[in-house]
C-alpha cells in the first residue's frame, strides 16, 4: 500500500493475470475505495462462470480507476471551469462561431445604420415618412423587389445568427450540469433549450432573453421599414356619341348630381359640387375643341384591359365612343360615371351594361371575352379615347420602423460581443462536447446505470439523493440494466410533449390558413363568375389589388395607421417564425439521436466544438449541412409565401395633377399565394412526421439530449485515460465492474463489442 502525491491511496494485488487496483477519490468522498479490475479473459466477462475474487467495498464504489495520469485536459470539472481563458484558445470551437455571428450583426448593424442616415439626409421626413424615389411604377417596382431582397438576406444573417448565440448561450457549463445532477434533475445537450435557461449562469440567461425579445420587432418591422406605395389616378367615364367629336351640343348637369356622393367619397371634394362642375365642364370643353393632350385611341379590348381592373396608375379620365347618334338631338352625352378611384369589386362600371352604372359583383371576364359588343348602359361602345398621365409611384420608408430595427440590431451585436469576452467556461454545446467532458471526468451521480435511458430518467426511474455518488434505476417489471434491445423510430429522439406541441400548432396555423383561403375565394366569387386556378392567378400573386384588400371600415391614415397595417401584415411572419423553431427542434432531437447510435456500430471521433486529437472541429451545432441547408431554403420559402399572401398594401389617389391628395394603408391578401403557403406548410408537416418513422439501429440506450442518459454511458476502463481524444465507441468493454457484472461505456478500446441480449449490466 503506496500513498502517491495525489493523497490517493493505492493496493495492488497480483492475482494470477488479473490485477484488481483500489483507489480512494479524494474529490469525491475519501472514505469510497474504486475499484477496478482487467481480466485477461473476454468470455469470462459474459458468462460470468469463472468466481473473480473482490474486495470488499461499498456499494458507491465507483466503476473506473485512478484517472490522474491523463493528460491536462483530464481536469476535474471544479478546477476546468477555473482555467484562464487563453487556455482554451480565443477563437476556437463555439467561440469562434459566435465571433462570426458578432461581427456579422455589426456589419449589418452598419448597413443599417448607413441607410437610414443616408435615407433622412437625402429627402428629409414628413410625419416620420420619407420618399426615396418617385416616378414610373415599373422603377418602384424593381427597387421594391431588388432592396427587399437585400433585407431578407440580411435578416436571415442576422437572425441566425442571434439563433447561433442563443443554442450556445443556453448549453451548460459542465458545473452547471454536476450541480442539476446533485438535485436529481438533468439538462439538455445539443439542443435549442428554453428549460435550461432556469438553471444556467443568470448573465447567460438575460443575454438569452435579451436576443429573444430583440428577434420580436425584426420579424415585425423589418420587412415593411421600407415600401412601395401606389398611387391611382381619378377617373371619369363618359359615354359620348360619335357627333360630340364635331362640336354636337351636350348638357351634363344631372349627371353630376348623380354621382356627386360616391365621387366625393374618394376624391377629397367635400360638399363642393359647383367646383367639381367648373373643373369637369372646362375638361368637356377642352376636350371637345381637341385641347387635351396626350389622347390615346384604343379598341375596345385594349379599353377594357387598361380600366377593367382596381385602380388606374398611367390613365386619367376615358371617352367611350358610341357609334350611333345623340338619341336626345340636343345632348351628345349619353351617360357620365364616376367610379371610385380604387373599386373593390373589379372594375365594376366596365361590366355594366344596363342600370346605373355600377353594377357591383359583375365579371369583367364576360366582357372581356367579347369585346365587339361592349356596351355601357346599353349604349354600344365602337372604341375609346383615353388621356395618358405620367405614372406616380413611390418608393418610401418610415423613420421609426427604420430607428426600431437598428435599435434590436444594436442589441443583438452587443449581446454576442458580450457573450464572447464575458464566457470564458466551455459549455457543451455538442453531445461529443458532452462525451468528451464524461469521459475526461466521470459524474459520480449516474454511476451504475450504463442502461440508462432519457425515458428512464423522465419517467422518475433515476433518482440521485443529495450526498451519495450514484443514483440507481429502481425496477420496473423487469431488471433494470438487463439489454433488451428494441429498435427506436426517430420519433422517440423527441419527447411526447415536443411532438404533440410542435404538430399540434402547426395544424392549427394550417387549419387557420385553411379557413381564411376559403373565406378570400368566397369573397372573389362574388365579383367572379368562377374561382378557378386561373382566375385567382390572374388577380396576382402578392400584388396589391382592389378586390383583395382587407376592409378594416376606415383605413389607416399617416405614419400610425401605417404602423397599425405594418404590425396586422407581418403578425404571420411572427407565428411561422415561432412555430418553425420548434420544427427544427424536432430535427435537432432526430439528428442528434441519429448521430448518438452511431457511436453503438462503430468507432468514431467525436464531434466537438473545440477539438483536440482525434476529435472532430464542427462549427455547426447539431444539424448537419444535409439537412440544415434544406431546412434554410425552406424557411425562406414559406417566410417569401406568407408575405405574398398578406401584406401592406399602400395606395394614395392623385389629385388629378401632380399631387397627392390622401394615402391610404390597409393589407391586400393573395387567394393563390395563400394556396401555395398551405401547400408547402403541409407538405413540411408531412414531410417531418414521415422522417419520424425511420428506425434507428439498435445497439445503446437512447440518451437523446438528457445530460443524465449521456453522462451514464461515460465511465471508460482505468486504462483508458485518452478515450476522449481517440476514436470512440459504445459497448461492452471486457473489464468487470467490482460487483462481477458485465459494463458497458463508450471507450477507445477497439475490443469494444455490443451487448449481449438479456444480459444484466451495471
Amino acid at each position: 500500500m503506496v500513498k502517491d502525491s495525489r493523497n490517493a491511496i493505492s493496493v495492488r494485488y497480483p492475482l494470477d493475470e488479473d490485477v484488481i487496483e483500489c483507489q480512494a477519490v479524494p474529490e469525491y468522498d475519501s472514505d469510497i475505495l474504486e475499484l477496478r479490475e482487467f481480466p485477461s479473459r473476454p468470455s469470462s466477462f459474459r458468462s460470468h462462470a469463472e468466481p473473480i475474487e473482490h474486495l470488499p467495498i461499498s456499494d458507491s464504489t465507483s466503476l473506473i480507476g485512478n484517472r490522474g495520469d491523463a493528460d491536462d485536459t483530464n481536469i476535474t470539472p471544479d478546477i476546468r471551469d477555473k482555467v484562464p481563458f487563453s487556455a482554451y484558445g480565443q477563437l476556437s470551437g463555439w467561440r469562434k462561431g459566435v465571433t462570426t455571428a458578432a461581427i456579422t450583426a455589426s456589419v449589418v448593424f452598419c448597413i443599417n445604420t448607413g441607410i437610414a442616415i443616408w435615407a433622412a439626409t437625402r429627402t428629409g421626413t414628413v410625419d416620420g415618412i420619407g420618399v426615396l424615389y418617385e416616378g414610373a411604377c415599373s422603377n418602384s417596382s424593381q427597387i421594391n423587389t431588388g432592396l427587399h431582397l437585400v433585407i431578407n438576406i440580411l435578416s436571415t444573417l442576422l437572425l441566425g445568427a442571434s439563433n447561433y448565440t442563443m443554442q450556445c448561450l443556453s448549453a451548460p457549463t459542465r458545473a452547471e450540469v454536476d450541480e442539476a445532477h446533485k438535485r436529481g434533475q438533468w439538462l439538455d445537450i445539443g439542443v435549442p433549450s428554453v428549460r435550461n435557461i432556469s438553471r444556467i449562469g443568470k448573465g447567460r440567461a438575460l443575454l438569452w432573453i435579451l436576443l429573444g425579445l430583440s428577434s420580436l420587432p425584426l420579424h415585425l418591422l423589418y420587412n415593411s421599414a421600407i415600401y412601395e406605395t401606389i398611387v391611382a389616378n381619378p377617373v371619369t367615364v363618359t359615354v359620348i356619341a360619335e357627333d360630340f367629336l364635331i362640336g354636337a351640343a351636350y348638357n351634363v348637369s344631372g349627371y353630376v348630381a348623380e354621382y356627386d356622393t360616391g365621387y366625393t367619397d374618394y376624391t377629397g371634394y367635400t360638399n363642393h359640387t359647383s367646383q367639381y362642375m367648373r373643373e369637369y365642364e372646362s375638361g368637356l370643353k377642352n376636350f371637345q375643341i381637341q385641347n387635351f393632350s396626350r389622347i390615346q385611341n384604343l379598341s375596345n379590348s385594349a379599353c377594357i384591359a387598361a380600366y377593367g381592373g382596381s385602380f388606374v396608375t398611367n390613365r386619367a379620365d376615358l371617352f367611350a365612343v358610341s357609334p350611333n347618334p345623340s338619341p336626345l338631338g340636343n345632348n351628345s352625352v349619353l351617360s357620365v360615371i364616376f367610379p371610385p378611384v380604387i373599386t373593390d369589386s373589379g372594375g365594376s362600371w366596365v361590366c355594366a351594361s344596363s342600370g346605373t352604372g355600377l353594377a357591383w359583383g359583375c365579371d369583367v371576364r364576360t366582357t372581356e371575352a367579347d369585346p365587339a359588343h361592349w356596351k355601357i348602359e346599353n349604349y354600344p361602345i365602337a372604341y375609346c379615347l383615353s388621356q395618358q398621365v405620367s405614372e406616380i409611384c413611390r418608393f418610401e420608408f418610415t423613420m421609426q420602423l427604420l430607428i426600431a430595427v437598428i435599435l434590436c440590431n444594436l442589441i443583438k451585436a452587443i449581446c454576442m460581443a458580450i457573450t464572447v469576452w464575458q464566457q470564458k467556461v466551455p459549455t457543451l454545446v455538442t453531445i461529443g462536447d458532452a462525451i468528451s467532458s464524461f469521459l475526461n471526468s466521470p459524474d459520480p451521480t449516474t454511476i451504475k446505470n450504463c442502461m440508462m435511458s432519457k425515458a428512464d430518467v423522465t419517467r422518475g426511474r433515476w433518482r440521485h439523493k443529495k450526498g451519495s455518488p450514484g443514483g440507481q434505476i429502481r425496477t420496473h417489471g423487469a431488471l433494470s440494466g438487463v439489454w433488451f434491445p428494441k429498435r427506436k423510430r426517430w420519433f422517440n429522439a423527441a419527447s411526447p410533449k415536443r411532438w404533440i406541441v410542435c404538430i399540434s400548432l402547426c395544424v392549427i396555423a394550417l387549419c387557420v390558413v385553411a379557413g381564411l383561403l376559403s373565406m378570400s375565394i368566397n369573397a372573389t366569387m362574388s365579383n367572379m363568375s368562377a374561382a378557378d386556378i386561373r382566375t385567382l392567378w390572374s388577380l396576382g400573386f402578392g400584388t396589391v389589388n382592389g378586390q383583395l384588400l382587407v376592409d378594416f371600415g376606415d383605413p389607416g391614415q399617416g405614419s400610425e395607421g401605417l404602423i397599425q397595417m405594418v404590425l396586422l401584415a407581418n403578425l404571420p411572419q411572427v407565428i411561422f417564425s415561432f412555430l418553425y423553431l420548434m420544427y427544427n427542434g424536432l430535427y435537432t432531437c432526430m439528428l442528434l439521436g441519429n448521430e448518438w447510435t452511431n457511436y453503438a456500430h462503430q468507432r468514431k471521433s467525436l464531434r466537438v466544438t473545440s477539438s483536440s486529437g482525434e476529435q472532430r472541429s464542427s462549427y455547426w451545432l447539431q444539424l448537419p449541412y444535409k439537412y440544415s441547408i434544406p431546412l434554410l431554403v425552406l424557411s425562406g420559402l414559406m417566410h417569401w409565401l406568407v408575405s405574398q399572401s398578406l401584406f401592406l398594401a399602400r395606395i394614395g389617389q392623385s389629385d388629378g395633377g401632380s399631387g397627392i391628395i390622401v394615402v391610404e394603408s390597409t393589407c391586400g391578401y393573395s387567394p393563390i399565394a395563400i394556396i401555395f403557403t398551405l401547400m408547402l406548410g403541409s407538405l413540411m408537416v408531412i414531410g417531418v412526421i414521415l422522417i419520424g418513422f425511420r428506425r434507428y439501429r439498435p445497439g445503446i440506450p437512447m440518451a437523446s439530449s438528457c445530460s443524465a442518459a449521456i453522462s451514464a454511458a461515460c465511465y471508460p476502463p482505468a486504462d483508458d485515460g485518452n478515450a476522449a481524444t481517440s476514436l470512440v465507441r459504445w459497448g461492452e468493454v471486457t473489464a468487470l465492474t467490482a460487483d462481477g457484472l458485465a459494463h458497458c461505456t463508450f471507450t477507445s478500446d477497439p475490443e469494444v463489442t455490443m451487448p449481449i441480449v438479456g444480459l444484466l449490466y451495471e
